[in-house]
């Protein structure tokens, strides 16, 4: 795929049509992805709201990835999957509280930032209430605990990265 130039007037002018017919891509898949970032740039908004709509699906995928994180880090405490599925499950419905929670902030206090410290505070106490349920439910001792939940934080990270990724790009290919 080469650079197209593509004058202002043209692309803020012609339709999505009209464009790939002046500037056509040499394959279907270029064409596809042409005619989706033409989308896009036309109607941010409606791209924006789109994600930000479908932003929970990448939790909701994330789960049985997480619970086989878990299900690898506590083997030996509880060999069942459905027990880390339900553990995912619960914290799952935690994050999308806390989630909610700011979206809601944001809707009703549009001009009070939670930035930096309402971030970083939620942050710190949902890792927080994550070690003290882990903790809890699979009991072993506070230095166990704490390694094993810092590998799970880490191998979730790319977890949520390659959801949100895939996430992203079904989004992209099917808006």
């Amino acid at each position: 795929m080469g650079k197209v130039d593509i004058p202002k007037d043209e692309l803020y002018g012609l339709t999505v049509d009209e464009l790939l017919e002046r500037h056509p891509g040499d394959s279907f898949f270029e064409n596809l992805f042409f005619r989706q970032l033409f989308k896009a740039f036309k109607r941010p908004n409606t791209f924006r709201v789109r994600i930000l709509g479908n932003l929970s699906w990448i939790l909701f995928i994330s789960l049985p990835f997480l619970a086989l994180v878990l299900q690898l880090l506590y083997y030996k405490k509880q060999p069942y999957y459905i027990a880390h599925l339900v553990f995912s499950l619960h914290f799952g419905a935690f994050g999308l509280v806390i989630l909610t929670s700011v979206f809601v902030w944001y809707w009703i206090f549009p001009d009070i930032s939670l930035r930096p410290w309402g971030g970083r505070l939620l942050t710190i106490g949902t890792v927080l209430y994550l070690g003290q349920a882990l903790k809890r439910c699979f009991e072993q001792s506070n230095r166990r605990t704490f390694f094993k939940l810092v590998v799970f934080l880490f191998l979730a990270f790319f977890v949520f990265i390659s959801a949100g990724l895939l996430f992203l790009l079904l989004n992209f290919l099917l808006f």
